[in-house]
């Protein structure tokens, strides 16, 4: 029985459950419009989906319902201008293991399980570059590290190689981001002592993550 004791994550799950329902239920109803009246249905899925998102805003409640899932938003306009494209341009097809990982990553930073999420955030890099890598019919080794995938896509000219000097050495900055954080955490065991990872580290892999597909993304869908 719910309460005003009852944990927030317990709350958070029975209302992306309950949400995840209407986003399958309503449509279904409204094909038919005798069972709309007989079940009171006033209102479209998109529609609830939008108050509820307001209702986290308005409340400074940070979350947000997206595509079946209530997702962590540390900033507004970084969810809006970075995580969302993402998530847009991975549910795609050819995409959906990377959409998958990343959603994952997602969901064990809302449950605060941080190792988790950094370890689904370099799945979700790597699954996005190894698509790519398929679409455009180059070879790469399948237990190839993110450092040997980023640097298959860079070689291809995925992006041009006058932008790859600009940008001060483009495959530095990839391979330095979400692969050594994961390394760098506890990617090779963690010893006599368990590791701890910050809240905040983990949101910013999360972003980064989520700017490296959408920059890797867009330069493929551009060639």
């Amino acid at each position: 029985m719910l309460n005003q004791n009852t944990p927030t994550l317990h709350l958070l799950d029975l209302i992306e459950v309950t949400f995840q329902e209407i986003e399958k239920v309503i449509p279904a109803i409204l094909k038919y419009p005798h069972y709309q009246g007989e079940l009171n249905v006033s209102q479209f899925a998109e529609d609830a989906i939008s108050e509820l998102n307001h209702r986290f805003r308005e409340h400074a409640i940070g979350y947000q319902y997206n595509n079946g899932q209530i997702i962590r938003v540390d900033s507004s306009f970084i969810h809006a201008e970075v995580v969302v494209p993402a998530l847009s341009l991975l549910s795609s097809h050819h995409f959906k293991e990377a959409e998958q990982e990343f959603r994952s990553a997602h969901e064990h930073y809302r449950k605060e399980d941080y190792k988790e999420a950094i370890v689904d955030a370099l799945k979700a890099f790597e699954s996005t570059m190894k698509t790519i890598c398929e679409e455009c019919g180059w070879s790469y080794d399948e237990n190839a590290s993110a450092t040997g995938l980023i640097n298959v896509v860079l070689k291809n000219d995925l992006i041009p190689q006058y932008l790859q000097t600009h940008l001060s050495g483009l495959w530095s900055v990839l391979e330095a981001g979400v692969p050594t954080i994961r390394n760098k955490t506890f990617g090779h065991g963690q010893g006599s002592q368990p590791t701890s990872v910050a809240k905040y580290l983990v949101a910013y892999v999360l972003q980064l993550t989520a700017s490296n597909i959408v920059f890797l993304v867009e330069a493929y869908k551009a060639k």
